[in-house]
């Protein structure tokens, strides 16, 4: 940002339109000169950074903290900075699956229940072999074109001959 673009006495970014800025500073490069809108972006900007700091003082005030602006920009930084890192648990569909085959082992056929495990297992190879993690979320259209694509690729040795694993009756 160029320092004509700056109200000392204000602190805040200003906008000049070309005409105004021609007549004022006519050696400057116009088009460094901030936007209208980029004037105000800062502008908010650094509303809200104000505001940020006047509620850590006060604060600091309420519970009676003796502070210091090393504490405040402390302060500022670490609000930033989100204590808990949020970790989604990559194996739950994994754990569905298994969950599900448990839950349903008195109600069900076992034959049945292999297909979730056959499934379970398809999954993880493709994960394993796309380096793709396999989350609920991530099933999607495309998702299940690769799979398939996938899982069209696997073949199995039938009688000492390789065949796609699709085509074999199980």
């Amino acid at each position: 940002m160029l320092p004509e673009s700056w109200d000392k006495k204000e602190q805040k970014a200003i906008y000049l339109d070309k005409k105004a800025a021609r007549k004022l500073y006519p050696e400057i490069n116009y088009e460094l000169l901030l936007t209208d809108g980029e004037a105000k972006d800062i502008n908010n900007d650094l509303d809200r950074l104000i505001q940020k700091i006047e509620d850590i003082e006060k604060r600091f005030e309420m519970d009676k903290v003796v502070y210091s602006a090393e504490m405040v920009v402390e302060k500022l930084k670490s609000d930033k900075t989100p204590t808990t890192k949020k970790e989604a648990h990559s194996n739950i569909l994994f754990d569905f699956i298994d969950k599900y085959i448990n839950d349903h082992k008195a109600t069900r056929e076992a034959g049945s229940l292999s297909v979730y495990r056959t499934l379970k297992k398809h999954l993880q190879e493709y994960q394993q072999e796309t380096k793709r993690k396999v989350t609920f979320d991530k099933i999607d259209y495309s998702f299940f074109q690769s799979f398939q694509n996938f899982l069209l690729s696997l073949t199995k040795t039938v009688d000492g001959k390789a065949m796609p694993f699709l085509t074999i009756q199980q």
